[in-house]
């Protein structure tokens, strides 16, 4: 189990299940999100992906046809991107770790 949060702690999740394909995504979308040269993400699927605080921080924004860019309200950390036609969710790796102590 992983478990995540954002920088000011109001949002957290756990992925229950595996995670695949670390991705460094040097995309001119996920460079302005980030504000860095690329963006780390671990795929779940999204039945393995669920806010466990704060989910009514999370705002979605639709950020090209086919995906959804998650982030909090309060602090704006990216918290994942959502392809709503798979169902996969992109987890931010920046923020998650196995133990929710570590956050």
């Amino acid at each position: 189990m992983l478990h995540g949060s954002c920088l000011c702690s109001g949002v957290r999740y756990e992925i229950s299940g595996p995670v695949a394909d670390m991705t460094n995504c040097h995309c001119g979308m996920c460079r302005k999100a980030h504000g860095a040269g690329y963006a780390t993400f671990v795929t779940a699927k999204g039945e393995d992906f669920r806010y466990v605080q704060g989910d009514d921080r999370v705002v979605r924004y639709r950020s090209s046809a086919d995906s959804d860019r998650e982030f909090c309200r309060v602090c704006g950390s990216s918290l994942a991107v959502v392809e709503p036609s798979t169902g996969d969710v992109y987890v931010c790796l920046l923020y998650t770790s196995p133990s929710p102590r570590d956050l």
